[in-house]
């Protein structure tokens, strides 16, 4: 999976959430969901961003040890 469409599956899921919580207010209005939906919606963007850094990590990796070698090449 790469950074994009890591971005794009959270957002989905973070859109997701949000109508959800949106349509427990209108159905229930009760205090508990809609702080369990809210709590929900923060542990998915933690991990979102948890994601988002590991990917751009293993991705800026790669050309520094490319340089590494290159350079015990020459």
């Amino acid at each position: 999976m790469d950074g994009d469409q890591i971005v794009n599956t959270s957002l989905r899921q973070l859109i997701s959430n949000v109508k959800l919580e949106l349509n427990i207010r209108h159905n229930y209005g009760s205090m508990s969901a809609i702080l369990t939906q809210l709590a929900l919606s923060q542990l998915l963007t933690t991990k979102a961003q948890r994601a988002q850094r590991v990917y751009f990590f293993k991705n800026r990796e790669k050309p520094i040890f490319e340089n590494l070698s290159d350079r015990a090449t020459h």
